[in-house]
C-alpha cells in the first residue's frame, strides 16, 4: 500500500509538473513597436480689393465711382481706370464678370459702353473686352484670367452715347488693341432725357 501511494503521488507530481508545462506555452511575451506620421494642413486667403478714383468701402471691395450727372445727347463718362489687387495668399482666378444696369429704361436702352481690360496677354496690353450696345452688355458673362499674389489686373467701363471720342473708336472685336477715336454711333433721342442709370461691374474669383 504504501507503495502504491507513492506511486500515485508521483504520477500526481508529474501531472501537475506538465500542466505548468502547458501554463507557461501560452503566456511568452512578444516583441512591439508603433509608428507615426502626421501632416498640418492649412487653407491660404482669397482677398482681392480695388482702387481707383471714387468712393471705397467693404474692405476695399466696393468701388463707387465719380457719377456723371447733367449729360446732352451726345456724352461720354470717360476713361474710368479700375484696378484690382490680389492682397490674398493665393492665386485669384477671375472667372465671371457681369454687368448690370439699374434706373431709366430709355437711357438704358440707348447708351453704349467701351469696356477694356488691361490684362491682355502679359497683364500690361489693353484689349477691348466689350464696344456696343450697353443693353447687349448686360447680363454678358466674359471669362477672365488669374491675379497673382501681389498682382494687379484692371479695366475701365466706359458708358458713352453719340458720335464722341471713346477709349474704343470703332473697334468692336473682343481681345483686340483699342484704338480711340469718334464712335460713329447715334444720339439720345426724347426717351432717355431726364432719366439716372447705375451700371455695375462684378467679378467674381475662385481659387
Amino acid at each position: 500500500m504504501k507503495l502504491f501511494k507513492f506511486k500515485n503521488m508521483a504520477m500526481m507530481g508529474a501531472l501537475s509538473l506538465a500542466g505548468v508545462g502547458l501554463i507557461g506555452v501560452g503566456a511568452h511575451a512578444t516583441f512591439t513597436q508603433n509608428t507615426n506620421s502626421s501632416q498640418a494642413i492649412s487653407t491660404g486667403t482669397l482677398h482681392v480689393t480695388l482702387s481707383g478714383a471714387g468712393t471705397l468701402s467693404n474692405s476695399n471691395e466696393t468701388l463707387t465711382l465719380p457719377a456723371s450727372g447733367n449729360n446732352g445727347s451726345t456724352f461720354t463718362t470717360g476713361y474710368n481706370l479700375v484696378t484690382m489687387t490680389n492682397v490674398g495668399t493665393l492665386p485669384a482666378g477671375e472667372i465671371t464678370s457681369t454687368v448690370a444696369v439699374s434706373g431709366g429704361s430709355g437711357l438704358a436702352a440707348e447708351a453704349y459702353a467701351c469696356e477694356i481690360s488691361f490684362a491682355g496677354p502679359n497683364q500690361t496690353l489693353p484689349v477691348v473686352i466689350y464696344n456696343g450696345t450697353l443693353s447687349g452688355l448686360v447680363g454678358l458673362t466674359n471669362i477672365t484670367g488669374t491675379i497673382a499674389v501681389s498682382g494687379t489686373d484692371g479695366y475701365s467701363m466706359e458708358v458713352y452715347a453719340g458720335n464722341i471720342s471713346t477709349s474704343c473708336g470703332t473697334v468692336t472685336t473682343p481681345g483686340a488693341t483699342p484704338v480711340a477715336g469718334l464712335s460713329g454711333t447715334p444720339s439720345l433721342d426724347y426717351l432717355a432725357e431726364g432719366q439716372t442709370i447705375t451700371v455695375s461691374n462684378t467679378i467674381g474669383y475662385t481659387a
